[in-house]
């Protein structure tokens, strides 16, 4: 029997540890945080399942783009309302990541490794980070 991969006992750790940190804590933020971490934990798995069987996993990690890009505009989302209306900014964000996700898909298939969506959301959301330090200076 193989061991999990390194990243899938992080996540296994990570998700053990954040139940017992988060759980009594009531902001939906930190529930959502939980199900994230578990939904990655799935997908790393599975896709591991599927390495190990010489079966082409992209598609599997393609979809999961749709999750982690959901989850992270919604993780700044939480933090930039605390001093702004983000809305409309969250809004265009989320078009362009799933746009272009749309685009890859049309132009490249689902089972190349969507690289145009990954680094929209890489420049947008160094952008919204850094839009967010700016407000809290």
């Amino acid at each position: 029997m193989k061991l999990p991969s390194p990243i899938i006992i992080i996540e296994i750790v990570s998700l053990i540890a954040a139940t017992a940190l988060l759980l009594k804590d009531k902001k939906s933020f930190w529930k959502i945080l939980l199900l994230y971490i578990a939904i990655a934990l799935l997908f790393e798995s599975y896709g591991s399942f599927l390495s190990h069987r010489k079966i082409n996993n992209l598609w599997w990690f393609n979809l999961f783009i749709f999750f982690e890009a959901g989850f992270i505009l919604y993780g700044l989302w939480h933090c930039l309302r605390e001093y702004i209306n983000p809305r409309n900014i969250i809004a265009i964000g989320a078009i362009l990541i799933y746009g272009s996700y749309g685009l890859s898909v049309i132009i490249n298939g689902a089972r190349q490794y969507n690289v145009l969506s990954v680094n929209v959301m890489s420049v947008l959301f160094t952008v919204y980070a850094l839009y967010y330090y700016y407000l809290l200076l």
